[in-house]
This record gives structure tokens, sequence and C-alpha cells, in this order.
């Protein structure tokens, strides 16, 4: 409801992901001109298209030709967003128990929401790499988790990076083709990098950040403790409960992913080529979901 009654005013789901919608919605494609246009360096051209051409998909309105509907588009995230949300309830009802893994999934549900209102990319990932994991643990349900990792990883580059550490430990480890959930997202990544597209971590100053580090480090542990003391920590509380009625290999897996995701992110802060407060600012509190 929220998605078709107001605009997206979010940086990224502005700039990035509706941005590169309304290029898929009138083009019919992502063209290499487009991809190569130096005016649309700021818009992220190497980012993974899942996103933008599922709300493309929704961005045309009756009758047809009267263009791309901002609206429309926005509505077919909710769509995406009500059908995760039910695999997780799902999934965490099989796992933990109908109500515990009601209340998990509600917290996270609820906790989420507006990121994924806000037409950004972190919720639905977030979504993707629970569905994944329990999905994992599920018998008969490896597909499920498989397709969901392949989901994530060509969402959003951190989710690639996620999604191997998922299938590096997961209970089905002994089977290789699992790793070819990671297809699709190689193979943009190599498009991408075949064109040389701008990314942010292309030119990592290590001269400035090395002369620099103990006060970054000192600035990136603030901004942890600050978002992490967060809805999004506090809303994922539930999901904890959760996994620690589990016993075992669950448990320790959940805790050592979590670990991972927490180290990743502190490093990307870390090695960022922005400004290292705005960045802070404007992205720790999203990443900082996955860990949580």
């Amino acid at each position: 409801v929220l998605a078709g009654e107001f605009p997206t005013v979010k940086w990224d789901a502005r700039s990035i992901w509706l941005f590169r919608a309304k290029e898929l919605f009138f083009e019919g494609r992502f063209a290499r001109a487009d991809a190569l246009n130096p005016a649309y360096a700021w818009s992220h051209p190497d980012y993974p298209l899942l996103l933008p051409g599922w709300s493309a998909l929704f961005g045309q309105p009756e009758p047809p030709g009267a263009g791309f509907h901002e609206r429309l588009a926005l509505l077919g995230g909710g769509l995406l967003f009500a059908a995760l949300a039910s695999q997780l309830w799902r999934l965490a009802r099989a796992r933990f128990g109908r109500l515990d893994g009601s209340l998990a999934a509600l917290a996270v549900t609820l906790g989420i929401s507006m990121y994924s209102v806000g037409g950004l990319a972190d919720g639905f990932l977030l979504l993707l790499l629970l569905v994944a994991l329990l999905a994992d643990e599920t018998t008969g349900e490896e597909p499920l988790a498989w397709c969901a990792l392949a989901a994530a990883s060509i969402l959003k580059w951190e989710g690639l990076v996620f999604a191997v550490a998922l299938l590096a430990l997961s209970p089905s480890r002994r089977r290789p083709s699992r790793w070819l959930a990671l297809l699709p997202s190689l193979a943009y990544l190599g498009w991408a990098r075949s064109l040389a597209l701008p990314s942010d971590y292309a030119v990592i100053p290590w001269s400035e950040i090395l002369a620099t580090l103990p006060s970054r480090a000192g600035t990136v542990l603030v901004g942890v403790i600050r978002n992490g003391a967060g809805s999004s920590f506090l809303a994922s509380g539930a999901v904890a409960l959760a996994f620690a009625a589990c016993r075992g290999r669950a448990l320790g897996r959940a805790w050592l992913l979590s670990a991972f995701v927490l180290a990743f992110t502190t490093l990307a802060f870390l090695l960022t080529p922005q400004d290292l407060v705005w960045h802070i600012d404007s992205a720790m509190s999203r990443l900082l979901l996955h860990a949580a």
C-alpha cells in the first residue's frame, strides 16, 4: 500500500534501481551504449539487474505506450516482498514450530519492510538469504535454497559474496552442482568486467588508508555500535532466539555466517574510497541487516 501511495525518495532507490528499471523498460535491454555512457557513471552501471528487471516488468500501465508508471513498478517490489516473506514464514514455522517460527518471520518482515517499500534492494537480499539458509536446513527444500542463492547473487554484489559463504557451509556441500546457482551472477560479472564498467572499489587508496588506519578503524567501530543498536538488530532478535533453540550444526552455521558478514561489512568500510563518515551514515545500517 505504501509503495503504491508514495514515491520513493531514497537515493540508491532512485539513482540506481529505479533509474536502471526505466532504462530496461524503454530500451528492452541494458544496452552497451548506456552502460558505457559517461553521463550515467553515477548510477553504478556495474550493479546487477535482477531488481531493476523485475520492477520494469510492472511499469507498464494501460493503455500500452503510456510510458513508465513508477508506482506500479514499486508495487512489483511489494509483490516480491510478499512472496519472499511468505516463504520465510513457511520455512520458519517448519523449522522452529508454529509460534516461534511465526514470530521470527514477523519480526524480520516488520523490521525490514521500510527498506523494501523505499525501493532499496537490501531488504529483498536479507529475505533471500534467510530463505536460502532455512531451506538448506529443511529436507526436500534444497532446490529452493539454490534458487534463492542464485537470486541473491544477482541482486547485489555483496549478495554474491554471501551466497558463496552459504554454499561453502551448506549441509549439501558434497553436491558440486549447487555451485551452478552462481552462474548467472558470474556471467554478468564477467560482462561488466569485460566492459571495464566503473566500480566503487576499482581504485582503493591504499596509502591513505594505511596512513589513517587507527582513526578509520575507530570510526568504523563507532559506526557498527551506533547502527547495530538500531532497529535492524532489534527487529531480528526473534530470529536469534529461534536459532538459539536449535542444536548442533544449524546454530554453529548461523553464528559463522553472521560473523563472516559482519567482518565483510567492517572490511568494506575500512577500505572504502568514499568519504568514510558519509558512507557509514548512508549505508552501514543497511549492510548490518544481513549480519543481524
